[in-house]
């Protein structure tokens, strides 16, 4: 299909429907003439096309951060995801279904069932825009209501329900807004609850807490600052105990004696038989315990899951701890919750940093993933123009957790392309690259492992110099060479460079670690030139020697927030460089980064994860939004309109089809779709760009396009995936989790 310039509109069109999984996924017009018209003549047509998996299904994984499992119909099992919403299943976990309608959010933080409906469905949602705050469902997850009056646009990151069947719901410092609050829901307004004694467990700002309930007149229970904690009104808190030399992350109760509690700690299980009067270590020491979930058949049988990549069980309520994931799948992934089956102790869920959901059925002797349905989160995809031999160039996409995927028929079918590379953390992949010019050559971006690059499309990996880069948030050419030069931005301010023969890479500079480098492009005017932005607040860092040295520059006009993206436009006079923000919408400069003002007439108020230009005409731009997929701009960036309907999830990374320039396709939190580079809508322009983006020549319908390295795009058709809001979510889950932001409500306890 024929690119759309900006000087194009289409005169015939014919269209049919597309479906998938018996569902309506979209409409795809195609055009079947064109003819010369101005940019906001063209007329407007939907392609929305989720690709990737055996029989068309998304590729399968995600980050499972809670699980509940209903207990008057134990073959119903949602799952919380970050990146992909909620997911449903009522066929025990054989396949799952997306659940997520009137979500304003797609990182889900928390998710209960209500003790007293088991249709009533409860998630704790985020987004970096107006989408905080509670989802309600009254149906199963089927239709969803957000319930935030109180709230004021908080992160729930869990919920507890008292003997009277109320429910609180506990913020985190860590999403942003006000810190560690601590609500009440009263008919269908949130009220905080103003804890009076103790003085320091006020707001729950001093210490990670976690919480459990139990029946009787007990009320709450709370693992905060050292002590264990008991409430009958959430108000004022009896300390019971000061025993925990650690921080607590989760706490679980035996549901038939209240007396007896487990809480999980850095280092291992506590376990009190007197109602947490006094703990003892029960096992298994050195792990980091991030959920517990005991059996409701029998409470003495429990699971124990950990950071550290292992599911560990005991049936005598603790001290005979066995690691049931040693040479399984389980074993190289973090578990972010569990959950037992309430008619069977040996059936048992374990919810992944990026591998998906996996069960047992056998008490943990055996685990087999249960994903299918549950889409993974892709953070980066790149075409390999290079080596299609003139056929269907090859498609990599980058997973968190689950490594590299490969696909020859444009997404329909993937094959695993991790061959050696490492299991664990280098298949946490944050950021993608593919050579433009070499074949079946791609580079990826890890989790704390540094860069690794594969020659022969994906059977062998070898590393780029060491493991110490970080989190490998942005990765680009400087050079694609022979020999190649490549740059990386990584989490906590470190930037370095590498040459192909160099032993090792050259940090460049480390700023504070309050500096995370987003966007990293390179001036298009001047490839010495380099701007970065900063995930963690508005500032802007610029390097006029290649990425040797750098400065940061003190920016006008940027809003407070962070810098989720950059693009760099040749211009008539000078370079423009545009930044998505992570909830104030497009912002422009045309003087090197120092001045900026407001830009995007019809962007949504949402995170601005990726921009692309069309490798064709630097006037016509793509933008990934955080829930309203993808946006084209034909004017620089003036005037947008979207893509396609809004798509429920973040879109991450872009790429164009080399030999179908008109599709692109979006790396995002259901997998990769594809969509046609037409709008749904005429942009309406808001005013005019003081330098206008020089045009560049349209390539043909077939061969690999030209692109230069000037936006968050890749070279090679590639884009950098920044999976930037996962890894706000993600990352700070388990990096500050490590620190102790965290809540274990119904969804991990099984309480």
């Amino acid at each position: 299909m024929p690119i759309l310039n900006g000087r194009q509109s289409l005169k015939t069109l014919q269209s049919y429907c597309l479906t998938g999984r018996g569902r309506l996924v979209g409409i795809r017009i195609w055009p079947s003439a064109l003819a010369q018209g101005l940019i906001l003549t063209m007329l407007f047509g939907l392609s929305l096309v989720s690709v990737g998996g055996a029989r068309g299904r998304p590729l399968e994984g995600g980050l499972v951060k809670s699980i509940a499992i209903d207990p008057t119909t134990p073959d119903t099992i949602y799952v919380g995801t970050l990146g992909g919403g909620v997911f449903k299943s009522t066929d025990g976990g054989v396949s799952f279904v997306s659940s997520s309608v009137g979500l304003t959010g797609n990182a889900i933080l928390a998710l209960v069932i209500d003790p007293g409906n088991s249709s009533h469905l409860w998630a704790g949602v985020h987004s970096t825009i107006e989408g905080r705050g509670v989802g309600h469902s009254l149906d199963g997850g089927n239709s969803w209501s957000m319930l935030n009056a109180g709230l004021a646009d908080l992160s729930v990151v869990g919920f507890v329900f008292d003997q009277a069947g109320n429910i609180y719901a506990k913020t985190d410092e860590s999403m942003g807004g006000n810190q560690g609050r601590f609500y009440r829901l009263t008919g269908e307004v949130w009220q905080e609850v103003q804890v009076t004694s103790p003085a320091y467990f006020g707001a729950f700002q001093a210490s990670p807490m976690a919480m459990a309930s139990a029946g009787g007149t007990e009320g709450l229970f709370a693992v905060a600052g050292g002590d264990f904690l008991r409430s009958s009104d959430g108000t004022t808190w009896e300390t019971i105990s000061n025993v925990f030399a650690n921080q607590a992350y989760s706490l679980a109760m035996d549901p038939g004696n209240k007396d007896v509690v487990y809480t999980g700690t850095l280092n291992e299980v506590m376990k009190s038989i007197n109602g947490g009067t006094t703990w003892t270590a029960v096992g298994p020491p050195g792990f980091l315990v991030r959920s517990l979930a005991l059996a409701p058949t029998d409470p003495n049988t429990i699971y124990v899951g950990s950071l550290n990549g292992s599911v560990f069980k005991s049936q005598a309520g603790g001290g005979d701890f066995v690691d049931t994931t040693a040479g399984t799948p389980l074993e190289t992934l973090d578990i972010l919750s569990l959950a037992v089956s309430p008619v069977d102790a040996s059936t048992v869920f374990a919810g992944t940093f990026g591998g998906g959901l996996f069960k047992s059925t056998n008490g943990g002797s055996s685990w087999a993933a249960s994903s299918t349905g549950i889409w993974a989160v892709v953070s980066g995809l790149g075409f390999d123009g290079t080596a299609a031999g003139g056929g269907i160039p090859p498609l990599y996409a980058g997973t968190v957790g689950q490594g590299v995927f490969k696909s020859l028929d444009r997404g329909q079918t993937w094959t695993d392309a991790n061959g050696d590379l490492p299991t664990g953390f280098p298949r946490r992949v944050f950021s993608l690259l593919v050579h433009p010019s070499v074949a079946n050559t791609v580079y990826i971006g890890t989790d704390s492992n540094g860069v690794y690059r594969t020659s022969d499309g994906g059977q062998t990996w070898v590393r780029l110099g060491s493991a110490a880069l970080g989190v490998v948030l942005e990765l680009l050419f400087l050079d694609p060479g022979p020999p190649a030069k490549l740059i990386t931005a990584s989490m906590w301010g470190r930037i370095a460079s590498f040459t192909e023969g160099d032993a090792d890479w050259t940090i460049a500079q480390r700023f504070s670690v309050t500096f995370d480098a987003t966007g990293l492009v390179v001036d298009p005017s001047n490839p010495l030139v380099l701007f970065a932005g900063n995930l963690s607040s508005n500032s802007i860092i610029k390097s006029t020697d290649g990425g040797l040295n750098w400065v940061e520059l003190t920016p006008t006009g940027l809003p407070q927030g962070g810098v989720l993206s950059l693009l760099a436009q040749p211009a008539a006079r000078g370079t423009i460089l545009l930044a998505g923000t992570s909830g104030n919408g497009l912002y422009r400069s045309t003087d090197g980064g120092l001045t900026w003002q407001a830009a995007g007439s019809g962007l949504p108020s949402e995170g601005i994860f990726t921009m692309v230009a069309d490798p064709g005409n630097s006037s016509v731009l793509f933008a990934g939004t955080e829930s309203k997929g993808v946006y084209m701009s034909g004017d620089g960036g003036v005037s947008w309109a979207p893509l396609q309907s809004s798509s429920g999830s973040i879109t991450r990374s872009m790429s164009f089809e080399p030999q179908n320039p008109g599709v692109i396709f979006a790396g995002t939190g259901w997998g990769v779709v594809e969509t046609s580079t037409t709008p749904l809508a005429t942009p309406t322009p808001t005013g005019q760009l003081v330098d206008t983006p020089t045009e560049t020549a349209t390539p043909a319908a077939t061969g690999s396009p030209t692109v230069t390295p000037v936006s968050v795009g890749a070279p090679g058709g590639s884009s950098q995936g920044l999976g930037i809001l996962w890894f706000v979510l993600a990352l700070v889950l388990v990096l500050a989790g490590k620190r102790g932001f965290s809540l274990a409500g119904k969804d991990e306890t099984g309480s």
